[in-house]
């Protein structure tokens, strides 16, 4: 194992200062550059002086729409203005490209400071999971939604139990990523709880289980999210649809017309004209709801 594999390693299972030693015996080696990009992010920082700005809403980027550009704009920002905060950092690496995402983590669980708390777990998490060790990222992922849990951290269990959902989800466990999903909906997070039953249900109808994704979507609309109720509105219009359910189709997509999200309002007042014209589902396109995908929600 190489001295920047054996840091990674270190980093994510043992401590900062264990990782920072293996790094420093690799900044004379054919990845020297690495090597000291990796000590740069792991050297410690004093935080910054004065009142910090107000957390970034991570959770409202999540559930309604925000473009990923933007948030990473705004959090930039703040760090190039000395925000120091952890979770500043760990949001910023939530919503970066995957292939420029560990360097931040690393960086989050510096600023988190000594012990573990939940949000150093999900970091280790994601950076385990990059190194391809997919069952311990399972294992962070869960231990930090526990932990987060019992410390009253709702969004911070909500992320990582999505974490947790994702993870099982890429290895084709099915049962375990509706269980994790699950979890994160029942939490009750105004934002991230939301999105969270949207993307379940997204997954419980890709895998053919349509009722359950009709189940998840009304309860996501009973949540009353302006953003994340409108869409499950229109999903589940379309699949009530799909079914031969005309009634229940356009209770659904009139609920998403008297929504507050204009994006939802057109694409139902779309698909009630052809409902309502056409009479029968054998004469419309399959997407003729205009049925949204978890890419342009959690984006």
């Amino acid at each position: 194992m190489t001295a920047i594999g054996l840091g990674d390693l270190l980093l994510c299972e043992f401590t900062v200062e264990e990782a920072c030693v293996a790094y420093e015996r690799g900044v004379t080696g054919q990845m020297a550059a690495s090597a000291r990009s990796r000590l740069k992010l792991l050297a410690s920082s004093e935080a910054a002086s004065g009142a910090q700005p107000s957390l970034y809403d991570y959770g409202c980027h999540v559930a309604c729409k925000t473009p990923a550009r933007k948030g990473i704009a705004t959090l930039q920002a703040a760090i190039a203005a000395g925000d120091t905060r952890a979770r500043t950092h760990f949001y910023l690496a939530q919503l970066l490209a995957p292939a420029q995402k560990a360097g931040t983590y690393r960086r989050a669980v510096v600023l988190a400071g000594p012990g573990v708390d939940a949000l150093v777990l999900v970091c280790r998490g994601w950076l385990g999971w990059a190194r391809c060790d997919h069952a311990g990222a399972r294992a962070a992922f869960d231990s930090a939604s526990r932990k987060a849990f019992d410390s009253v951290d709702v969004e911070l269990a909500v992320v990582a139990a999505v974490s947790l959902a994702q993870s099982h989800e890429d290895e084709g466990n099915v049962t375990a990523a509706r269980d994790a999903y699950h979890r994160a909906l029942r939490a009750g997070y105004p934002q991230h709880s939301a999105a969270a039953g949207f993307d379940c249900a997204q997954f419980l109808a890709e895998h053919g289980d349509t009722a359950g994704a009709a189940d998840v979507y009304r309860s996501v609309m009973a949540t009353g999210h302006p953003v994340q109720c409108s869409v499950a509105a229109i999903n589940l219009g379309s699949i009530l649809r799909d079914s031969g359910d005309l009634a229940g189709a356009c209770q659904a997509y009139t609920h998403a017309l008297n929504g507050l999200w204009p994006d939802a309002t057109a694409r139902a007042r779309a698909a009630l004209a052809r409902l309502l014209s056409s009479g029968a589902v054998t004469n419309m396109s399959p997407a003729a709801g205009g049925e949204y995908r978890r890419g342009g929600v959690h984006e």
